[in-house]
């Protein structure tokens, strides 16, 4: 991906790089060459960002995660980094996703346990890069409660089409704290995919009934798989598919 106007991309970060803290230990930052870094937008986004780029630059894995388009960064991409250099990459990410050229905006974590300091910072680089993310997908991340209504709360301001939260363990508290943040995407969300997430037949009757009330009046597609629900769910999830909500614009598939 060549971006075709690398200098914006690089004078938009240059505010938020300036403002990040650097480790007491980092070297000196350097260039990624075009043999390291082919994405003439993210070699600046880099350049931009100074000393906290040299955990990513070190790493051709954690190189080729940000490259991927969209981005994508997964447990193994981070693997070696230190506790700081970790906190240091997620919000690069995060802030690379907010300014990266090319469409979707979609910010993708997989596998990356999250502690509430981690989704802390995530969203303060959000905030402070004016993000407007498409797609969240975050999956198999272990989600504790106080984590979770952190994140929520940081993607009330994202007009999120897609929303991914499967396999977290949310459970039926992980359900309602969504049903909660909900409304901010009622003009938006057409995706909410929440597999294998233990919500139970609790969990999904909070959701279902919602839904049924009016919520994300937009939404399509609503991925429910693998989340212990008994046929006490079925009468919900059926009237979510009827004919009438259907000839509505409702949901399409389930």
């Amino acid at each position: 991906m060549i971006a075709p106007n690398a200098e914006g991309s690089k004078s938009r970060t240059v505010s938020w790089a300036a403002a990040l803290p650097a480790s007491p230990s980092a070297p000196a930052a350097r260039s990624a060459s075009p043999e390291e870094c082919e994405d003439e937008a993210l070699r600046a986004f880099l350049d931009a960002a100074g000393p906290a780029a040299e955990a990513i630059l070190k790493r051709p894995a954690l190189l080729a995660a940000f490259e991927e388009q969209p981005p994508r960064l997964s447990v193994e991409s981070i693997e070696g980094c230190s506790p700081d250099e970790r906190v240091q990459v997620l919000s690069l990410f995060a802030a690379w996703v907010a300014v990266a050229p090319e469409p979707p905006r979609a910010l993708i974590l997989e596998e990356i346990e999250l502690g509430l300091a981690e989704a802390t910072e995530l969203a303060g680089t959000l905030e402070t890069c004016g993000a407007q993310l498409d797609e969240w997908d975050l999956t198999r991340c272990k989600l504790n409660d106080a984590t979770l209504r952190a994140l929520l709360q940081s993607l009330a301001a994202q007009p999120l089409q897609r929303l991914n939260l499967g396999y977290n363990a949310l459970g039926q508290p992980g359900a309602v704290a969504l049903v909660g943040a909900a409304p901010s995407w009622e003009g938006t969300l057409e995706h909410l995919a929440l597999e294998m997430n233990g919500l139970s037949d609790a969990g999904c009757l909070a959701v279902a009934d919602a839904l049924q009330r009016g919520l994300l009046p937009r939404l399509r597609v609503l991925e429910l798989g693998w989340n212990e629900l008994s046929s006490a769910c079925a009468p919900s999830l059926a009237g979510l598919l009827s004919q009438e909500r259907r000839q509505a614009g409702g949901i399409e598939k389930l």
